[in-house]
């Protein structure tokens, strides 16, 4: 005769499948809004370096930018470029155009840059950075805050299979009574001490040998 699947076996399938999936929604969830945060905070620092640079003289303007993936552009009244701070040789086609003030997404040949551009002293201020960079900048973030979940599931599954083996040890504890027994001995099992999902079981069983050991004293 096959035998049926475990109860324990099939407890500890359907818990782990729920909580990879609350713990992957989780996980998920918590990716797209550090991720969407972090893009926030990318453009929180487009407007201040923008704001920090108006009135600043032009030669001094994009000092470092370059290194940290920022592109600074000024131009006068006339639509006229004064300053950029990518090096001189670089393709000005590939640089972002230039762009109303506020933010924008501006496609180049080198890729899409997100910009912010404010009006200071007759003069446009741009300040741009590369999506690509933004993008992966964020997703390195976002992973960060899904490390610790990643890192607590073994732990919640450890607790799961704890749990099953304790929940379920009165079973185990109600089969070794009755198999300890002789052929012949039909005393009940102990009517208390059990958790109320085992004790209709130990009601039912204590029927039965109720029922053999008068069915023997009547032959």
């Amino acid at each position: 005769m096959r035998a049926a699947p475990s109860i324990r076996r099939t407890l500890t399938l359907w818990l782990a499948a729920g909580l990879a999936l609350a713990l992957v929604a989780a996980a998920v969830l918590t990716y797209l809004r550090a991720r969407d945060e972090a893009n926030a905070l990318f453009d929180v620092h487009l407007r201040q370096t923008a704001a920090s640079l108006t009135g600043v003289p032009i030669a001094g303007a994009g000092a470092g930018f370059g290194d940290e993936g920022l592109v600074v552009q000024i131009w006068d009244p006339t639509g006229v470029r004064l300053y950029r701070s990518q090096p001189a040789g670089q393709d000005e086609s590939r640089m972002p155009a230039r762009s109303s003030p506020g933010f924008a997404t501006i496609d180049t040949p080198s890729g899409r840059y997100r910009v912010f551009s404010v009006l200071a002293a007759g003069q446009l201020v741009q300040v741009g950075q590369p999506l690509a960079l933004r993008n992966e900048l964020a997703a390195r973030l976002a992973a960060s805050t899904v490390l610790p979940l990643a890192i607590i599931a073994p732990f919640f599954a450890l607790v799961v299979w704890l749990s099953l083996r304790r929940g379920l040890a009165p079973l185990a504890r109600v089969a070794n009574a009755v198999q300890k027994r002789a052929p012949g001995q039909l005393e009940p099992l102990a009517a208390t001490g059990w958790p109320s999902e085992v004790a209709p079981l130990v009601d039912a069983l204590n029927g039965l040998l109720g029922r053999l050991s008068r069915a023997l004293d009547a032959q």
